[in-house]
């Protein structure tokens, strides 16, 4: 989504502009010409996201209020672009950047490490967290977290089959970045299962 309004009248010349990729190519309607005075872009992805909701005025925003899922399963990104002029083709070109703290859950078995019955699998069934955040305000003028909500337990469920020989699997969790406290525990639950191979 990309809001954009002139960067001295402050006029509003994009308000949630959908954009889409189409082979190498970004489009969206109705087309938008530059005006003199030059343009101030911000725009997060994906476009759409119920985990973000934009403070505005004018069309212009000024927050970008995050409400995060349980699973913490959604990566959002965020860009902005302040007095941007027409130059060459007229290009705007974002850099997005990940405002959200990554967390990755690395997990791996392997027969030195969990004895499995011959005939069994492993299935990863869930990942969780004691202590996470997953509401905050982020400040688009001055790209940074004004507030951040109060802790909060999170939890996912998966069905990851994972390999036996001691391959490392990833489960990424996308929070409002936090510090956790002592004794904050991360689980996760799995679960054996028949493969149909020897089993009886």
């Amino acid at each position: 989504g990309v809001y954009a309004c002139g960067a001295v009248s402050g006029g509003t010349l994009m308000n949630n502009q959908k954009v889409v990729r189409l082979g190498d190519a970004y489009i969206y309607s109705p087309l938008k010409y530059y005006p003199a005075e030059g343009a101030d872009f911000s725009a997060y992805a994906p476009f759409g996201t119920q985990s973000l909701s934009v403070r505005e005025s004018s069309g212009v925003p000024l927050e970008f209020d995050f409400s995060l899922p349980e699973s913490l399963s959604e990566d959002i990104m965020l860009a902005r672009l302040r007095r941007r002029v027409k130059s060459g083709g007229g290009e705007v070109k974002f850099r997005f950047f990940h405002p959200l703290t990554r967390i990755d859950v690395e997990f791996a078995f392997s027969p030195e490490s969990v004895w499995i019955p011959a005939g069994k699998g492993v299935r990863i069934t869930g990942v969780s967290l004691s202590h996470c955040v997953r509401e905050g305000t982020y400040d688009v003028s001055g790209m940074s977290w004004t507030s951040v909500g109060g802790m909060v337990p999170s939890s996912r469920s998966l069905l990851v089959e994972a390999d036996l020989d001691g391959t490392v699997d990833v489960c990424s969790l996308y929070a409002v970045p936090f510090t956790a406290p002592e004794g904050a525990v991360l689980r996760l639950d799995w679960e054996t299962y028949n493969t149909g191979s020897g089993a009886t």
